[in-house]
């Protein structure tokens, strides 16, 4: 992830790549673990282009309880104003589920 976000092609929008970092975890043989390791440490980095991405991958929540979740898009939305409503989509998501 590191390695493409580094080299992404000029002008390349931030779904482009959160896309393909969703595709690439449901076909790694560990289910993408290591990439959703990235992720999280994205999610909790100080790179606005980062964490935008980290929140455009919609392939699995971004946090495991929604605890984690609120205070972590407050920090986010703090932080990058501009990022809010990522933030509040995944706050959606997380309130329509039946097991919270």
């Amino acid at each position: 992830m590191e390695f493409m976000i580094g080299n992404q092609a000029p002008n390349l929008p931030p779904k482009a790549l959160a896309d393909l970092f969703g595709r690439m975890v449901w076909t790694l043989a560990d289910n993408g673990k290591e990439l959703l390791k990235i992720r999280a440490q994205w999610l909790s980095g100080d790179d606005d282009q980062r964490v935008e991405i980290a929140l455009l991958m919609e392939v699995i929540f971004p946090y495991a309880d929604k605890a984690t979740a609120i205070r972590e898009f407050s920090r986010i939305t703090d932080t990058w104003p501009r990022l809010r409503p990522l933030c509040e989509r995944w706050q959606a998501q997380w309130s329509s589920r039946a097991d919270v």
